[in-house]
């Protein structure tokens, strides 16, 4: 019996890192779900995927308490703005769950301070820090839940990426 994929919310603008790791997660068939005020950057990429993957699962909304709540895992942008309104507004729909700040520039301890602003905002979720180089496929991990990193490694492991756990 085939595991049930992980749908996988996105808060934060649509950059080239952010295609290059959705793209991915889309051709492994992980369900997205893209959180945005600025639809347009999201349906555009939307569209750029599935003329690639034309069965991919993609929605695009701008609720974030309703996109949050659809979700299994939410992940954060390292160029999205964390509005405690944001945040308020998700907390007790992202309880329990695995929320991931995604990290390109600097090295993972460069976002250390904004994942544990996110951690103290967000107390009953599990914070993962995902730290990519654009340069390749390469990804680094780092968490409090040996379980949170665990699920985030086969995810992007499934999707083709390199998994490398901070010790």
């Amino acid at each position: 019996m085939m595991a049930v994929k992980q749908t996988i919310a996105f808060i934060g603008a649509a950059d080239e890192l952010c295609t290059v790791l959705v793209k991915k997660l889309a051709e492994a068939d992980y369900p997205l779900l893209f959180i945005s005020n600025d639809g347009y950057r999201y349906q555009q990429l939307t569209d750029q995927i599935k003329s690639d993957i034309p069965n991919a699962d993609i929605e695009i909304t701008d609720c974030a308490e309703e996109g949050c709540w659809e979700a299994d895992i939410i992940a954060f942008f390292d160029n999205t703005t964390l509005e405690k309104e944001l945040i308020e507004r998700i907390k007790v729909v992202a309880t329990q769950k695995i929320v991931i700040c995604i990290s390109t520039s600097g090295s993972i301890n460069s976002t250390s301070i904004k994942t544990k602003d996110l951690q103290q905002m967000l107390p009953n979720s599990k914070i993962i820090q995902l730290f990519h180089d654009p340069a390749g496929l390469e990804l680094l991990v780092a968490g409090a839940s040996q379980e949170a990193i665990n699920l985030v490694s086969i995810i992007f492991t499934n999707a083709g990426f390199i998994i490398t756990e901070k010790v």
